[in-house]
C-alpha cells in the first residue's frame, strides 16, 4: 500500500469499485508503491474488454498517412484513445501493433502534419530525440513571438474582399506569425507535445514553456472558441492549426454545457505555470465543489462524454467503465480528478 498519499481515500475507492482499465491506471500512475502482480491481473482483464479489442484493432489497421480528423481511424485519435485505457509505448499490446518508423515517415509531408503527429507520438509515450528537439525548438519559436504579450495576431475579415464560406467563422492568423509553414501561435497540439518534455528539457526551455502557458491562460488569448485557425497566402486560405480553448469554469459554461473543461484542465495541469495560476485554482475550486465524499467526485456526464468527434475536443473521455453501471460517473469522475491532482503535484516538483 501507499504511504502518506494525500489522495489515498480516492485511490482506495477506485481500487474497490472501478473496472480493470481504471484499476490498471491507478496502480501504474497514481500509486507511489507499485503492485506488479495486481497490475498484471488488471492488464489481462482489460485486454479482454470488447472496447479495448476494438481500439487495438484500430491500431493494427492504422494507415499512418491519415493523421488528422475526427474519425476513429485517424492517428490523432487512435493513439490517445488507447492511452485513455493505459495502453501506450512500453505496453506489450501496444508495442506489438505500433510502427514508429512508419509514423515518422508519414508525418514529414507538411509542417502541420509533423506538429500534430509529433505531439500525439509524445503523448503516446514515445521518447525520441527528434520529438523532444522539435518541441524544444517550438518553445523557442513561440516564446520569441509571445513573450512580449502581443495578442494582436489575427487579421480583420474586412482585410479580404471575399472569404470562402468554410473559413468565415475562423480566426485568420497574420502571415508574419506563420513562418515558412511553422506557426508561432501556440495551439492545443503544442500543449500536448510540450507536456511530456517538460521534465526532460533544461531550465531555459522550461521557463519558455511556462511563459507560453501564461500567454495561453491570459483572457486576451481566448478571442473566440473555434477549433481551427487559418491563414491566407497569395489569396488562398488554409487551415493551419487548432486553437487551445482554456476557459475558466463559470456559470456561463455550466449553462452552455461546455464539454471540454476537464480535458483542458488535465492537459494544463502538467505545467507549473498553469498550476500556480488563478485560472487553475478557480477551476479546481469549482470542481472541488463536486465532491460527494472524501476524494470522491461526481461530475456532470458532459465532462465524461464519449462520441465520434476528435480526441482534442475532449470528446473521448470514457475510461472503460460500463455506462450501465449506476456509479460509473462517480468512478470516472474520481479518476479524472485524481489524475489532474497528480499531474499538478508532479508539475510543482519539476517546475523551475
Amino acid at each position: 500500500m501507499m504511504k502518506g498519499n494525500y489522495m489515498q481515500a480516492g485511490i482506495d475507492y477506485l481500487l474497490q469499485n472501478a473496472g480493470p482499465v481504471i484499476r490498471y491506471r491507478v496502480r501504474g500512475e497514481l500509486m507511489d508503491e507499485g503492485t506488479p502482480e495486481l497490475q498484471e491481473a488488471d492488464y489481462q482483464e482489460l485486454l479482454a474488454l470488447p472496447i479495448v479489442r476494438k481500439r487495438l484493432d484500430a491500431l493494427t489497421s492504422l494507415n499512418y498517412e491519415h493523421i488528422q480528423g475526427c474519425g476513429p481511424d485517424r492517428l490523432e485519435n487512435v493513439l490517445p484513445m488507447l492511452g485513455e485505457f493505459g495502453l501506450r509505448v512500453g505496453v506489450e499490446a501496444f508495442d506489438e501493433r505500433f510502427d514508429s518508423g512508419h509514423a515518422f515517415a508519414a508525418c514529414q509531408r507538411t509542417p502541420r502534419a509533423r506538429l500534430i503527429a509529433y505531439a500525439i507520438l509524445l503523448h503516446a509515450g514515445l521518447r525520441d530525440n527528434r520529438l523532444v528537439d522539435f518541441f524544444a525548438q517550438r518553445a523557442q519559436w513561440i516564446d520569441e513571438y509571445t513573450a512580449n504579450g502581443d495578442y494582436d495576431v489575427f487579421e480583420s475579415p474586412s482585410t479580404y474582399s471575399s472569404i470562402p464560406k468554410g473559413y468565415r467563422d475562423r480566426p485568420i492568423l497574420r502571415n508574419d506569425w506563420y513562418d515558412n509553414g511553422n506557426m508561432r501561435f501556440p495551439t492545443i497540439y503544442d500543449l500536448i507535445g510540450l507536456a511530456p518534455i517538460y521534465s526532460l528539457v533544461d531550465q531555459t526551455t522550461r521557463a519558455r514553456i511556462d511563459r507560453i502557458i501564461r500567454y495561453v491562460l491570459d483572457p486576451r488569448y481566448a478571442v473566440t472558441y473555434t477549433y481551427q485557425i487559418v491563414t491566407c497566402s497569395a489569396g488562398k486560405f488554409h487551415t493551419v492549426g487548432a486553437y487551445c480553448f482554456a476557459p475558466e469554469y463559470t456559470q456561463e459554461l455550466v449553462n452552455a454545457k461546455f464539454a471540454g473543461s476537464i480535458f483542458y484542465l488535465e492537459r494544463l495541469s502538467c505545467f507549473k505555470a498553469a498550476v500556480e495560476s488563478d485560472w487553475f485554482q478557480n477551476n479546481m475550486g469549482y470542481f472541488a465543489s463536486q465532491q460527494i465524499g472524501r476524494d470522491v467526485y461526481l461530475l456532470s456526464d458532459r465532462h465524461l462524454i464519449e462520441c465520434t468527434l476528435g480526441w482534442v475536443f475532449g470528446m473521448h473521455m470514457s475510461l472503460g467503465e460500463s455506462r450501465r453501471k449506476s456509479v460509473y460517473r462517480e468512478i470516472e469522475s474520481t479518476f479524472r480528478m485524481m489524475r489532474i491532482r497528480k499531474n499538478a503535484q508532479t508539475a510543482m516538483q519539476q517546475g523551475g
